[in-house]
This record gives C-alpha cells, sequence and structure tokens, in this order.
C-alpha cells in the first residue's frame, strides 16, 4: 500500500510548510505532442512537469475545434 487520503494530506502539508514545489511547465493543450516527446525521448532529464493551462488553451480560438 503507498498510503491513502490522510498520508498525502500530511505529504502536502509537509511539502507546503517546507516550500518544496515541483519544477513544472505550464503549457497550452496545443503543446501536448511537444510535452509527450520529450518524456518519451528522455530530454526531460531534469524532471519538469507539465502541466496543462486549460482555461488559456480554451481561449486560445485556433485549438478550439469546430
Amino acid at each position: 500500500m503507498i498510503g491513502g487520503i490522510k498520508a498525502t494530506e500530511d505529504c502536502v502539508a509537509f511539502c507546503a510548510l517546507h516550500k518544496i514545489w515541483p519544477d513544472i511547465s505550464l503549457i497550452e493543450a496545443k503543446d501536448i505532442s511537444m510535452a509527450w516527446e520529450m518524456l518519451d525521448t528522455g530530454k526531460n532529464n531534469d524532471g519538469t512537469r507539465y502541466v496543462i493551462d486549460i482555461k488559456k488553451s480554451l481561449a486560445n480560438s485556433n485549438f478550439i475545434a469546430k
């Protein structure tokens, strides 16, 4: 077992208390292929997490499917 809700809450609280943050790159949905390529080819050596900005992606009229 890897822990439950309480263990997860404790871990998040510990990280917040000690200012431990993940390295992230905020991307739009149109950049998912680039992020996947970085992860798939091993070019993401620094462990950056890719976070999709849904609000910005939806605001991009070029992205929204018609």
